[in-house]
């Protein structure tokens, strides 16, 4: 499991292979790795936002695996650390999933980079927004105890 996935991970980095990521979600968000690629073409790192853009719209996650190769149905979003907190930024994008959903077309619907980019907010200073999300992430925290204790 857990184990075996960071030794993998330890041990690619160290040669420099990068991985063909397909994301699948876990239950807690987790990004799932399903295969190599010898090719990489689009390239993601470490703390980037990757969401869905294709087929199943609008899921996402911060990539905590490293530099690695995305699918074409993942959109990477690098964030300037100055001025925007990446947790931050999640947070936001999943509140305007709905919005993001909406905008996806086709047979197999998808979203463009400009559908992103076109979202607009108003961004509190930096030190704001950790406390934003540390506020959240101690609400979820006690709401996951509480809901715990419900299935007891």
């Amino acid at each position: 499991g857990a184990v075996a996935l960071r030794y993998f991970t330890h041990c690619s980095r160290r040669l420099n292979l990068l991985f063909s990521l397909i994301l699948h979600f876990s239950k807690d968000n987790k990004l799932i790795i399903n295969r190599w690629t010898n090719n990489p073409t689009a390239i993601s790192d470490s703390e980037d936002i990757l969401i869905t853009c294709k087929g199943t719209v609008g899921k996402i996650a911060i990539n905590s695996i490293g530099k690695v190769h995305i699918a074409r149905q993942l959109m990477a979003i690098k964030v300037n650390d100055n001025l925007i907190s990446n947790q931050f930024m999640e947070l936001f994008l999943q509140r305007q999933i709905k919005t993001i959903e909406q905008k996806a077309r086709g047979i197999i619907p998808g979203i463009k980079r400009q559908d992103i980019l076109n979202i607009k907010t108003h961004l509190p200073p930096i030190e704001e927004q950790h406390r934003i999300v540390a506020k959240i992430n101690e609400i979820f925290s006690f709401c996951d105890k509480a809901m715990e204790l419900l299935h007891k």
